[in-house]
């Protein structure tokens, strides 16, 4: 059960034949957790970067559900070329009613190897005031792209020796025309 604080305030002014008063009552209302949903989303889920680079990725999530969620988090089915962690591995977030029910996790990735793979980002939750309800899960593909730092001074190299041998057909076209 999920326990929600209710006050009610009973106020009256007052007049001739009764006197000003004022009387306030907290009362918690339990209920059911209703499981509405754990939104997430990402920037993008498909990560491209150089091997031997670290980029970071943001998660955003919003609870749905009438009652606190703790949350955690799991990768799977990525080889070692991929290290991933979490800037917090468990997360409470309030409830839909509380007015604050967002919270963003960091990823960290760090390519050390070279390659495409599909990992998939396994986003587990329980309401945190009765775990025994049961762990719900939502999944994220995720697509990782590695790739060998290249070298730019070939590039402008290249570039380079072609405009030079543009200039000298030109030249050479001058001067035989």
């Amino acid at each position: 059960f999920v326990s929600s604080p209710l006050k009610i305030r009973a106020y009256t002014n007052g007049s001739v034949l009764i006197q000003e008063s004022m009387a306030e009552e907290e009362i918690y209302i339990s209920q059911t957790f209703h499981d509405k949903g754990l939104f997430s989303s990402l920037f993008s889920q498909n990560i491209d970067m150089v091997k031997g680079e670290s980029e970071q990725i943001v998660l955003n999530l919003t609870n749905e559900c009438n009652g606190d969620v703790t949350v955690s988090f799991l990768i799977e089915n990525l080889t070692e070329d991929w290290k991933i962690s979490f800037s917090h591995q468990q997360i409470v977030i309030p409830s839909a009613y509380s007015g604050n029910n967002e919270k963003t996790v960091s990823l960290k990735v760090k390519a050390e190897g070279e390659g495409s793979e599909e990992g998939t980002l396994k986003i587990q939750y329980f309401p945190t005031n009765n775990p025994e309800w049961g762990e719900n899960e939502k999944s994220l593909t995720l697509f990782f792209k590695s790739i060998e730092k290249g070298s730019i001074g070939g590039l402008i190299g290249v570039i380079l020796l072609i405009v030079f041998l543009l200039i000298l057909i030109v030249v050479w076209k001058k001067r035989r025309g």
